[in-house]
């Protein structure tokens, strides 16, 4: 199975990297967050659980899925590089909208409809999937809700991490999306567990350990993880 991942910060990974992608998880940030190797980023420990093989990390840190233009999730340009030069994926893996969150881009459209519908999340998020649907219509798509996060021990910066109700908007928003655009909801945040992070958002070695497991619980016994 050749997977494709469509993730900001939380899934960039030094080596992994589209050319000019901006990354987060560097030699500096991967050593501080307890990251001996690239092999333990969330989305390499779940491919090598599934037997999978990486086509392309589409990961940009900082992203957001809202905004419209490149490096926007919801943005052509970003959309069509899910694809390699000689390949097309099989499958997308999607963890995306903590950016969104955490610039508290409104959810959705406000005022006159219609208008400037790529600043909101919701349409934002249908957009892309809709957009993922029809450059790769054989490819499964499967979108994560975002799963809370906890401090470690050895954090020193204390963060309010009790963010379950604030992403409760935008996790319902990518459930709908998914219905409405024929993809496949992972909703990691359902099983309530939460990751360890070092700045509240960023996962650790634990934390990316999470992750992964999270998803392959999510996906255990599913028609998608037999195929």
């Amino acid at each position: 199975m050749r997977v494709s991942i469509f993730g900001d910060s939380i899934s960039t990974c030094d080596g992994f990297q589209l050319p000019g992608y901006a990354l987060y998880y560097d030699a500096e940030n991967m050593e501080r967050n307890g990251i001996t190797a690239p092999g333990e980023i969330w989305w390499q420990l779940l491919l090598q659980e599934m037997q999978w093989d990486l086509c392309v990390n589409n990961a940009y840190s900082g992203c957001r899925v809202s905004g419209g233009q490149y490096p926007s999730a919801s943005s052509g340009d970003r959309i069509r590089m899910l694809r390699s030069e000689d390949a097309s994926p099989e499958m997308v893996l999607i963890y995306l909208g903590f950016n969104d969150f955490g610039f508290e881009v409104p959810v959705h459209p406000r005022g006159i409809a219609g208008r400037g519908k790529d600043r909101y999340f919701a349409p934002s998020y249908r957009k892309m999937l809709r957009e993922i649907r029809a450059m790769l219509p054989e490819t499964k798509v499967l979108c994560g809700t975002l799963m809370g996060t906890c401090m470690s021990s050895a954090a020193r910066l204390m963060y309010d991490t009790a963010w379950t109700e604030g992403l409760r908007p935008y996790n319902e928003a990518i459930e709908k999306a998914c219905r409405a655009e024929g993809c496949t909801l992972v909703d990691l945040a359902g099983t309530g567990v939460k990751y360890e992070t070092l700045d509240g958002v960023h996962p650790t070695a634990a934390g990316h350990r999470t992750i992964a497991d999270t998803w392959a619980q999510c996906l255990e016994g599913t028609a998608i993880c037999a195929d």
